[in-house]
């Protein structure tokens, strides 16, 4: 984590000392196709506060292992629903021609990935966390 001109490490055994929280998350992946699971994690404001920053004053850029990356606001990054997961339960309905309805269900660990819950949208969903930056 970087920020105010220095940087934190924050990692599994950091995490381990915060509550976790599970929630729902759904989101459209494309025209046909819902996405709807259960996330475990820690919630990002709890993180910014293990690291002595104070969340309701910050917006976060968040990057991943590729290179790619997503700035969440700052009510984004103060919502009880946005997780810093690393479990997911899913279940993914499709409907595809004629009605026909097929569900799945998986359980699966995760590299680290930040969940916005109050969006439903997946291009804010970031895979493969690698630093979060303080903006």
């Amino acid at each position: 984590m970087t920020g105010g001109g220095k940087t934190q490490t924050f990692n599994s055994i950091n995490a381990v000392a915060l509550p976790t929280r599970t929630v729902d998350m759904r989101y459209e992946n494309s025209v046909d196709s819902v996405t709807a699971g259960t996330y475990t994690g820690v919630r990002l404001k709890d993180i910014l506060s293990a690291c002595g920053i104070s969340p309701g004053a910050v917006s976060v850029t968040v990057m991943s292992t590729d290179g790619s990356s997503v700035t969440y606001s700052q009510s984004e990054v103060n919502a009880d629903d946005t997780l810093l997961s690393w479990l997911r339960t899913d279940v993914k309905r499709i409907d595809g021609v004629n009605g026909v309805t097929r569900t799945t269900a998986s359980e699966s660990m995760l590299p680290p990935r930040l969940c916005p819950g109050s969006s439903n949208e997946s291009n804010r969903y970031l895979q493969r966390v690698a630093s979060i930056t303080v903006n």
